[in-house]
């Protein structure tokens, strides 16, 4: 299965990206071969409209089955969700310990979109 996280930095031990489109970063790992490829996500995080939509159209394209983020747009958890593809939203910790739940089931899919996070209100 092909799971992915939006991270902060090139790190496993890099926290998860509270932005969906805006994350530098996305790592994209295969639960069973456990190989992790890190994509630079900069190209997309750098529009200022449509970075979020551009980089669910990649994750689909990749064939990915899961994403765990912070807050994604409602246009982006359409493209993901009606692809087939389960989000998580509001995803704490680091990249690797979050790639580690999702292998073994341990996160819920989201049924909405999650403009922001509980604590995004404070920056």
């Amino acid at each position: 299965m092909k799971l992915a996280v939006t991270a902060e930095g090139k790190s496993l031990d890099s926290p998860v990206s509270r932005r969906f489109g805006k994350s530098p970063f996305i790592f994209v790992a295969d639960s069973t071969t456990r190989v992790v490829r890190i994509i630079d996500n900069g190209a997309f995080a750098a529009q200022h409209l449509g970075s979020g939509a551009r980089t669910a159209e990649m994750l689909a394209r990749l064939g990915v089955e899961w994403v765990a983020t912070g807050a994604i747009g409602e246009e982006s958890f359409e493209i993901l969700s009606s692809g087939g593809i389960r989000v998580v939203t509001c995803a704490t910790g680091t990249c690797g310990e979050v790639l580690d739940r999702l292998a073994a089931g341990g996160l819920e899919p989201a049924t909405a979109s999650a403009p922001c996070c509980p604590g995004d209100e404070e920056e």
